[in-house]
């Protein structure tokens, strides 16, 4: 079982740095050749030599013994002795030429290999980019900082200094983090919500950007969630705001299973946040 759980992470380790290893080997065989080539051509200078000896000798031998040794033979022997040097020589080279040209060629499918998985990677953002923007312009508008400023902050500007406080809910889409169960991600919720609670019991302001800080899912602050949150609680008013909702279904122990089970089947929920709706700039002096 452990050899077979190493053999498969040192397949996984292989596949992910081939480019690397390639080049790496090609470098190495490419060095290891031309270093073999030196060589060689030290051990070629003593094969030449040899040559050339046994030509003087053939030499000798024709001018000593013209009757014996004829031309012909003579011609034999020379063309049988390039072909035996030549033989020498091509096996001092055979190998330093086979790395030289095996760490070109190893080099060369690096690239290959790193030029086809790029090629995959810029295919991939672009599908992606692309399934970004179809989703952005199927979506409801309310997902996104320019409708929500359009419909609720112009309205609170319009409204006086003193206007009662009303509830209006605003949207936004939450992502529990790939390293989450949706068991954790709806405790973390939940631990936000009583978080914000305490703050606003406390007799302070809570800002909806602090609010989306505290989630910590990729929900960008937006310049409404400046001045819309939730204002101190006074008298008796109720003292359970801010409370985050799933269509008409608040996040509470009784609700558990529901949140849980709608991030485990979609990985996502549109959160209501039911904001408090006032001039919240003329009204931050107010303690509970």
């Amino acid at each position: 079982m452990n050899f077979y759980k190493m053999y498969n992470v040192g397949k996984l380790w292989i596949g992910e740095h081939a480019p690397e290893l390639f080049e790496g080997l090609g470098v190495v065989s490419i060095i290891a050749g031309v270093v073999g080539a030196c060589k060689a051509t030290l051990k070629v200078s003593d094969v030449l030599d040899e040559h050339n000896s046994k030509l003087r000798q053939i030499k000798i031998c024709q001018e000593t013994c013209p009757e014996e040794y004829t031309e012909i033979d003579a011609n034999k022997d020379r063309i049988t002795l390039t072909i035996q040097t030549t033989v020498n020589i091509v096996k001092q080279y055979i190998i330093p030429v086979l790395l030289i040209g095996s760490g070109v060629t190893s080099m060369l499918w690096g690239h290959h290999v790193l030029k086809v998985r790029l090629a995959k990677y810029a295919a991939a953002i672009v599908a992606l980019n692309s399934e970004i923007d179809g989703y952005r312009k199927a979506a409801d508008n309310t997902f996104f900082e320019e409708r929500e400023s359009n419909r609720y902050l112009d309205k609170v500007e319009k409204e006086e200094n003193r206007a009662p406080v009303k509830e209006v809910e605003i949207s936004r889409l939450y992502t529990k983090r790939p390293s989450e169960s949706a068991t954790e991600a709806v405790v973390h919720l939940m631990s936000v919500q009583n978080m914000a609670r305490a703050l606003v019991n406390a007799g302070g302001f809570l800002s909806l950007n602090r609010v989306y800080g505290m989630l910590d899912s990729g929900i960008h602050p937006t310049d409404s969630g400046l001045v819309m949150g939730w204002m101190p609680r006074k008298g008796n008013e109720p003292m359970n705001k801010p409370t985050l909702f799933c269509g008409n279904t608040p996040l509470n122990d009784d609700t558990f299973e529901y949140w849980r089970d709608r991030l485990d089947s979609n990985g996502s929920l549109l959160i209501d946040f039911n904001i408090d709706k006032a001039p919240v700039y003329g009204r931050l002096g107010e303690t509970a």
